[in-house]
Parts: C-alpha cells; sequence; structure tokens
C-alpha cells in the first residue's frame, strides 16, 4: 500500500476512507455516516437522533474539510469536522 492509503495492484485496489474523497463520499450516505458516527462516539446506532452535513458558504472555504451536525437521542449535540493533511503524491 503506498501514502495515500491505495493499492499498488489494480486488482486489490482499496481506497481508504483516510483518503478526503472517499471519506466525503461515504458522508453522503445516512446510514454509512451513521455508523461511522455511532463507531466513533462509541454509542449504539439507536442512540444517534440525527445526522446533518453543513453546506459550505464558499467553494474555498474550509478546503478538505467536513463537517457534520450530529443529535443524540438524548439531546446531546455536537459538531465533527474530518481534515486532511496535505501531502505529496
Amino acid at each position: 500500500m503506498n501514502s495515500i492509503g491505495l493499492c499498488e495492484n489494480q486488482n486489490d485496489f482499496i481506497m481508504l476512507p483516510k483518503v478526503d474523497f472517499c471519506f466525503k463520499e461515504m458522508m453522503q450516505n445516512e446510514k454509512v455516516r451513521q455508523g461511522l458516527i455511532s463507531a466513533l462516539l462509541d454509542v449504539s446506532p439507536e442512540e444517534i437522533g440525527k445526522t446533518t452535513l453543513l453546506p459550505k458558504e464558499f467553494k474555498e472555504d474550509k478546503y478538505g474539510i467536513l463537517d457534520v451536525r450530529v443529535q443524540l437521542i438524548d439531546g446531546t449535540q455536537t459538531d465533527l469536522e474530518m481534515q486532511v493533511e496535505p501531502f505529496t503524491y
């Protein structure tokens, strides 16, 4: 596997979720988003009431960052942010 998380052999191709594009695409699916957030917060999926992808105001704003607002059934709210560190490829 190379430094950006891709397999060298095309037959074994897997894009890891730490790759910005892959992560953003996964977050578009509500069930996947709920499952990942459940795992990150160490709560059951049933405890998550609502997840919302926060829109960006400008294209240039926060490039490479994805924000997700999470509201748990008990009323707890938090924002998750994923950032990707630049790398040479």
